[in-house]
C-alpha cells in the first residue's frame, strides 16, 4: 500500500478532517472510499463520477476576487472570476463579480459594456433554488437590480470623459465622438433590457445624460467666448467664421439636449401615473404620500428642463451679440441680420417651451445692446472701468480686483463667461 498523495498538487500532507481526507497545502478533499483507492497498489478500476471538492479554493479565490475590486484592481478581480469559473463554470456568483470587474475596465477605445452585460446575463440563470435564508426570485430581482445600476454608473463614467473634453475642446471632433458614445448607449440599452429581461425604459438615465449634454455645450460655448475676448481665434474674418462653425455646434448639442430631456420627462411622467394607477387601492395615506414624492419629483425635472432651455437661450443672445474687428474698413462686423433674426426666432421658440411647461415664466426682456467680443480697447487683459476710474492700470486697487478676477471669478466656466461678457461692454 502506497502512501497517499493529494492527486491535485503531489502533497503528502494530508488529513483527516469531518470524515474526508484534506490535503493541507490545496485544500482538496477525499472521501474515505477515495483515499482507499488512492492507497492501493497498481491500476484499480473506478466506476461512477468521482466529483473533486474544491469548495474551499473556490471560497478563497472570491474573496481576493471581492478584495481586489473593492480596491478598484479591477483586472485582478477578473482573473480571480476566471480561476473560480475554470474549477466551477456554474458559479454565478464568480459570473457577475467578473461582470462588474470587466465593464469598469472600459476605456473610451475599448468599451467593454456588452461583455460586462453578457456575464451578468449567465450568472442570473445559474442562481440555485436553494439560496439559503432567501428566495431565488429575490436573488435574482437583487442582481438585476445591481446590474441595473452598475451599468448606469459606467455609461455615466465613460460619457464623462466625453462631456469633458467638449467642454474644454469645443469642435466637430469631439462633438463627433460625443455623438458616437451616445449612440452606443442606446445600443447597449437594448442589449441589457433584452438580455436580463428589464423593462425599465432607462429615463433617468437618459435625462442624466441630457443635463450633462446640455451644459457640456454651454460650458463649450463659453470656452469659445473666452477665446475670443482673448484674441486667441478670431483675428480676422476667416477666424470668426471658424468660430461660428464651431459655436454652431455647441448650440446643436444643446438642442439635442433638450429635446432628448424632454422625451424622458414625458415617458418618466407616464411611468408615475401607470404606478400610481397599480397602487390606487392602497392605504389613501400611503397613496398620498406617494403622489406628493412624484409630483416633487416631476417639478424638480421641469426645474431642470427651464434651466436647460434657459442656458441655450443665454447662448443665442451672445450669439447675437458677438463680432470681430475689421481692420481694413476700421470697424465692428456681427452676424447678419438674417443670421440673428434665425437666433431671435429660436429664443422665442425655447421661450414658448418653458412657458408649456411653466405657464407663470416671466420673459426676460433685456434690451439687445450689441456687444464686441475683442481686445480692441486694451490688450493687457486688464478691467477697462477700473482702470479709467483709478487712473492707472497698475494701481494696488486695480491689481485686487484683477486677483479677484483670475483667482476667483476665473476659477470656473460660468465666471469666464461673466469676465467675457464683462469686458465685451465695459467699454
Amino acid at each position: 500500500m502506497k502512501q497517499l498523495t493529494c492527486e491535485m498538487c503531489g502533497s503528502k500532507e494530508l488529513v483527516k478532517q469531518d470524515g474526508f481526507f484534506v490535503c493541507q497545502t490545496c485544500g482538496t478533499k477525499y472521501s474515505v472510499e477515495e483515499a482507499k483507492k488512492m492507497m492501493i497498489e497498481g491500476t484499480v478500476e473506478v466506476k461512477g463520477t468521482v466529483k473533486i471538492d474544491h469548495s474551499n479554493k473556490i471560497d478563497n479565490y472570491y474573496a481576493l476576487a471581492e478584495n481586489a475590486y473593492d480596491s478598484s484592481n479591477f483586472e485582478e478581480a477578473e482573473t480571480y472570476c476566471n480561476k473560480i469559473i475554470e474549477l466551477d463554470s456554474t458559479n454565478y456568483k464568480a459570473w457577475f463579480l467578473k461582470g462588474k470587474a470587466v465593464g469598469w475596465q472600459s476605456t473610451l477605445k475599448e468599451v467593454r459594456l456588452e461583455e460586462s452585460i453578457m456575464c451578468f446575463s449567465k450568472a442570473l440563470p445559474l442562481i440555485p433554488d436553494d439560496c439559503g435564508d432567501e428566495e431565488a426570485d429575490d436573488v435574482r430581482d437583487s442582481l438585476k437590480e445591481e446590474a441595473k445600476d452598475v451599468f448606469e454608473e459606467l455609461v455615466e463614467a465613460l460619457l464623462e470623459l466625453c462631456f469633458d473634453q467638449f467642454s474644454k475642446s469645443p469642435d466637430e471632433i469631439h462633438s463627433d465622438r460625443l455623438i458616437l458614445n451616445l449612440d452606443r448607449t442606446s445600443k447597449y440599452v437594448k442589449i441589457i433590457k433584452s438580455e436580463l429581461n428589464l423593462d425599465d425604459s432607462f429615463a433617468l438615465l437618459d435625462m442624466n445624460l441630457a443635463l450633462k449634454l446640455g451644459n457640456s455645450g454651454l460650458s463649450g460655448t463659453a470656452t469659445i467666448i473666452e477665446e475670443f475676448t482673448k484674441n486667441v481665434k478670431c483675428n480676422d474674418k476667416n477666424d470668426f467664421v471658424d468660430l461660428k462653425k464651431r459655436y454652431d455646434i455647441c448650440l446643436e448639442l444643446q438642442q439635442i439636449a433638450i429635446t432628448m430631456y424632454k422625451k424622458k420627462l414625458d415617458i418618466l411622467k407616464n411611468e408615475h401615473r401607470r404606478h400610481l394607477d397599480e397602487c390606487s387601492d392602497i392605504d389613501e395615506d400611503i397613496l398620498e404620500e406617494l403622489t406628493f414624492s412624484f409630483k416633487n419629483s416631476e417639478d424638480g425635472f421641469a426645474s431642470s428642463y427651464v434651466i436647460m432651455c434657459e442656458g441655450l437661450i443665454t447662448s443665442l443672445k451672445n450669439y447675437n451679440k458677438l463680432g470681430y474687428y475689421d481692420s481694413v474698413n476700421n470697424q465692428v462686423q456681427y452676424l447678419t441680420a438674417e443670421e440673428k433674426e434665425i437666433n431671435n426666432k429660436k429664443i422665442d421658440h425655447y421661450y414658448e417651451l418653458i412657458q408649456e411647461i411653466n405657464p407663470s415664466y416671466e420673459i426676460d426682456d433685456e434690451s439687445d445692446t450689441e456687444e464686441v467680443h475683442y481686445k480692441q480697447f486694451e490688450n493687457k487683459s486688464g478691467c477697462y472701468v477700473a482702470t479709467c476710474v483709478y487712473g492707472s492700470y497698475d494701481c494696488p486697487q486695480v491689481w485686487t480686483l484683477r486677483r479677484y478676477r483670475d483667482n476667483t471669478l476665473g476659477s470656473t466656466w460660468y465666471g469666464r463667461l461673466f469676465i467675457s461678457t464683462y469686458y465685451a461692454i465695459s467699454p
